[in-house]
């Protein structure tokens, strides 16, 4: 809540920044902001797009499952994705899987087009 007085102009340009305590964990969809001030309101307009990953694909080389501790099923996994924004060299990518699965300390790694 902002309180404005004594009100808005007519024509007059405003600006003001608010702090978002909390980004949400992907940008939403649709992604629209509203304004409201003294029973008149705005048309909704467009957000911000948050820094993140798109086009997110995993791909298995096979679905095979493991029978035992002992004779575990090994899988090549293909991660692509595209970074909104660029990410200076010497950053970590960290990967969570689902419980279960068991990632090498060590992995791979390659671009695409």
């Amino acid at each position: 809540e902002l309180t404005v007085a004594p009100g808005l102009l007519e024509g007059k340009l405003y600006a003001f920044r608010l702090e978002v305590a909390a980004n949400p964990d992907r940008t939403p969809d649709p992604n629209t902001w509203a304004i409201s001030f003294a029973d008149q309101g705005s048309v909704p307009f467009e957000g911000y797009k948050l820094w993140a990953f798109t086009s997110m694909t995993i791909t298995a080389s096979h679905t095979a499952q493991s029978w035992s501790d002992s004779d575990r099923t090994s899988n090549d996994v293909v991660l692509q994705f595209r970074p909104t924004n660029a990410v200076d060299n010497g950053g970590v990518l960290v990967v969570a899987a689902p419980y279960g699965f068991r990632i090498p300390v060590v992995c791979g790694e390659g671009t695409g087009g």
